[in-house]
């Protein structure tokens, strides 16, 4: 019998999108990642995934993915023994993909979520689970003393008021002023243009995307202790992306429809 879904409302609901990309990618000759566990998750799985089919999305959630896969496993080759709190963690399998036994993985999402991931997966003992809110600091006293720390948000700032995003990176800066933080941002012409996002859409939901980042290199005035943010426009080099990609590579518009992939560390290390 498949596994229900029906836990899964509003923005959690696109959970499933981004690990049928996945899943899709990974069935690819050519995939840019490999994903077996989401193939697998996929399969088990009651939903009418079918909706998703054709979508430029699916070419954005892989592209993006493998793009992160790749900052968090340079930071992993650095520091094998870090922790890397994954927020909004969704249906997310980046630990298994990575490999990486000596980590620590916190991951974070609402109770609803934690509950199917509980029902779907199991987790190997380097991984920690702590339910909470959206911009919550539940998962705070989790992190281990004395290692370095990596906070990935991956497909999820964007719902949240500009607002509530600055207040939340100051939060936890303060904390943790040597954590390392991997994000991914959308331009203000898409902010403004959520309830016409095809993947939105298939999924069934109108939901607003209200942060929107025309310069990420501003997020640098947000607190002192940001030392250096880089950005990289992951969809303008790949030839991936149907109809998207292909804008986000035409020259007079792409800089206001590119998303972006940013980085805030300590350190001067740009994005390559």
């Amino acid at each position: 019998m498949k596994t229900s879904v029906a836990s899964l409302q509003g923005v959690s609901e696109t959970a499933l999108l981004t690990l049928y990309a996945r899943a899709v990618e990974t069935r690819r000759p050519d995939g840019l990642l490999r994903d077996p566990t989401a193939v697998a998750l996929a399969e088990r799985i009651d939903y009418p995934f079918h909706r998703f089919d054709g979508l430029a999305t699916l070419d954005v959630c892989a592209v993006r993915a493998a793009e992160m896969d790749r900052r968090v496993a340079a930071f992993l080759n650095e520091h094998p023994t870090a922790t890397v709190v994954q927020r909004g963690i969704g249906l997310n399998t980046r630990h298994f993909r990575l490999n990486a036994p000596r980590a620590t993985w916190i991951n974070v999402d609402f109770a609803p979520v934690m509950r199917l991931r509980r029902d779907l997966i199991e987790e190997p003992p380097n991984v920690i689970d702590a339910q909470g809110s959206a911009f919550g600091a539940e998962w705070m006293e989790a992190v281990p003393d004395a290692q370095p720390l990596m906070v990935v948000a991956e497909g999820v700032l964007y719902y949240a008021e500009p607002s509530q995003v600055r207040e939340w990176f100051v939060r936890v800066i303060e904390r943790f002023p040597a954590a390392t933080f991997l994000f991914d941002t959308i331009p203000p012409l898409i902010s403004r243009w959520a309830s016409f996002h095809e993947g939105l859409r298939a999924v069934g939901i109108r939901q607003p995307m209200p942060w929107g980042v025309s310069h990420p290199r501003a997020i640098a005035s947000w607190h002192p202790g940001i030392a250096n943010v880089s950005h990289a426009a992951y969809m303008r080099e790949t030839t991936r992306g149907r109809w998207f990609g292909a804008l986000c590579r035409m020259p007079l518009i792409r800089r206001h429809l590119n998303p972006f992939i940013v980085q805030i560390h300590p350190q001067l290390i740009p994005l390559t």
